[in-house]
């Protein structure tokens, strides 16, 4: 009532009197808002990764309703006539002229004063309207080459390119049709994830950084996006040319309870497609961002030639500055995460720190890719974690194996973890199973240690004999399905079919590579008379140490049936 006395009372036209209306209203529908999202931040259950969108509840969606129906509509059709000024614009510039050369006369004016103000103004349209800049006294355009920074959307490049006269490292799939013209005008390097282009783009960054003439260069050194919760590993790329570089850290205050606006992994749907996250900051009245701009870094001593030590130096600088942590995630958890999504597990249950399990195991991005395969297999239920029954199920072996049991229960290193375990364990535990060497190498060695007669073919004697190793309780048809599967049906199993067998089956290598030590520790031991290992396989304490003995025996036996043969 009091409100709509206040109103009633107001001097003026109706057009003042609706403004007014209209502004006190969105000012309380905005608080509401703004305390509902507090409120479920507040009790939403926390958690370190980087590369999930942590908002509890789409309170965003309130904001389409109002003011986003005004907003929206007029913001976006503005920003898609801005991005075709700016395309226009570098269509120009590109074909007047080359643009791996330094721009000069009205192509580096056009540049400059043509599609920098659109970016500018592309940025009033997502709705950062008073960008809060600190640190200004550190900037150094004209003696840091390179400028570096944390990473979460695609809003910190538009803010570099519209207040510095820089150009962009980017991925290739980031040059869009409506874009690529403004980009290449801009002169932005393209980096090509996976190939030979990585080289080149690393020589053309020292060339540049080096030369007179070109913009300062601007990279993400974390290669991917995140939301913000830490600077995981920082990629050398920015750091190999070993010359000063200009720290600068972005910071979007409240995203809690305004709109984050990190591209990443959402927790309602797989995926925060950019399209969306636009829609989200457009349907807010402001969105508030802070520059932060540390003083220049540049390296020194062994810096000078370790590119990983000045990448770290810099990236504990940024996270100091915005008092977030630094983690080992890297931009390969992001790859799994996606990989998750085509087979139908939530993101983050393949987010493992890459960079740890990358320098405890040395283990390639594409052998995770299969891992990750045969655990979504394993994973019957979807819950992101898999027992020893669905573990021996995916292997299509018998459940019993002491050898198979103690393999899993090696994996399961959480405090807690109950009977089974999540991707992360399953990735170290095969990792450190397998060892450091080359996967050929390792199916070279296993054929070996299977081949006990040395005749360049494995016979059904002798792969029962290894398999009795790990599986001392395993029935003849067992062992004949897993023989016919490698060989084809055939009577012997050739090196190439061997071979081939497990390069298609990671699981397989890594337990026949266990069979293959156990071997050479049965053939280490001393008394391996028949009597003996009779003795110690009725009468031994040691259930393993039995499986030695049995094999001992089988061993000495081909192996003499082999010479009567050779005879």
């Amino acid at each position: 009532l009091q409100f709509l006395y206040f109103i009633e009372h107001i001097e003026g036209t109706m057009w003042v009197k609706l403004l007014v209306t209209v502004a006190i209203g969105s000012a309380v529908w905005e608080a509401w808002v703004r305390h509902l999202a507090g409120a479920k931040k507040a009790g939403a259950k926390s958690e370190t990764n980087p590369f999930m969108n942590l908002q509890p509840i789409n309170h965003y969606r309130r904001r389409y309703i109002w003011p986003g129906v005004l907003l929206v509509p007029v913001r976006l059709v503005l920003m898609v006539v801005l991005l075709l000024v700016a395309s226009f614009i570098g269509f120009i510039v590109v074909m007047t002229g080359r643009v791996d050369t330094p721009l000069t006369g009205f192509r580096k004016f056009l540049v400059n004063y043509g599609i920098r103000t659109c970016a500018r103004i592309i940025l009033l349209c997502l709705g950062f309207h008073y960008i809060v800049v600190k640190g200004l006294e550190n900037r150094k355009d004209d003696i840091a080459p390179i400028v570096v920074g944390n990473h979460r959307g695609p809003f910190e490049p538009i803010y570099l390119v519209a207040f510095h006269n820089l150009c962009m490292v980017s991925a290739a799939e980031n040059r869009w049709p409506i874009v690529k013209y403004g980009m290449d005008a801009l002169q932005f390097l393209f980096v090509h994830r996976r190939g030979p282009g990585r080289k080149n783009i690393v020589e053309t960054i020292c060339k540049r950084a080096t030369s007179k003439g070109f913009p300062q260069i601007g990279l993400f050194p974390e290669g991917t996006t995140t939301n913000g919760t830490a600077i995981i590993h920082f990629k050398p790329g920015a750091f190999i040319p070993a010359v000063p570089v200009q720290p600068v850290a972005f910071e979007f205050p409240n995203s809690d309870v305004d709109v984050d606006p990190s591209w990443v992994f959402g927790v309602r749907g797989p995926n925060m497609g950019l399209f969306n996250v636009v829609l989200r900051l457009m349907a807010s009245w402001h969105n508030p961002m802070t520059v932060t701009y540390l003083p220049v870094a540049t390296p020194a001593g062994r810096e000078l030639k370790d590119a990983g030590a000045f990448a770290e130096r810099v990236r504990r600088q940024i996270a100091d500055t915005l008092k977030v942590p630094t983690t080992e995630h890297a931009q390969e958890d992001a790859i799994l995460a996606t990989a998750a999504l085509k087979v139908d597990m939530q993101p983050r249950e393949a987010v493992v720190e890459w960079g740890r399990v990358k320098k405890l195991w040395d283990l390639s991005l594409t052998d995770a890719k299969e891992l990750l395969n045969k655990f979504s297999e394993a994973d019957s239920n979807g819950d992101g974690e898999i027992s020893v029954e669905d573990f021996t199920k995916v292997l299509g072996l018998p459940p019993d194996s002491q050898l198979l049991d103690g393999l899993f229960h090696m994996m399961n290193t959480r405090s807690g973890g109950g009977n089974t375990i999540n991707f992360r364990e399953f990735l170290s535990g095969m990792a450190k199973a397998s060892g450091n060497m080359t996967r050929s190498d390792k199916c070279q060695l296993c054929f070996d240690a299977f081949d006990i007669d040395k005749s360049n073919t494995i016979t059904m004697n002798e792969f029962r004999c290894m398999l009795k190793l790990g599986w001392r309780d395993i029935s003849p048809s067992e062992v004949s399905e897993l023989f016919g599967r490698i060989s084809n049906g055939e009577k012997s199993i050739s090196n190439q079919q061997f071979l081939s067998f497990l390069e298609n089956n990671e699981q397989f290598l890594i337990l026949f590579d266990i069979l293959r030590r156990e071997g050479e520790t049965a053939a280490q031991t001393e008394d391996s008379s028949d009597d003996d290992a009779d003795y110690r396989r009725m009468h031994g304490k040691n259930a393993q140490l039995g499986a030695r003995a049995s094999f001992i025996r089988n061993r000495e036996k081909i192996i003499l049936e082999k010479k009567t043969d050779d005879g």
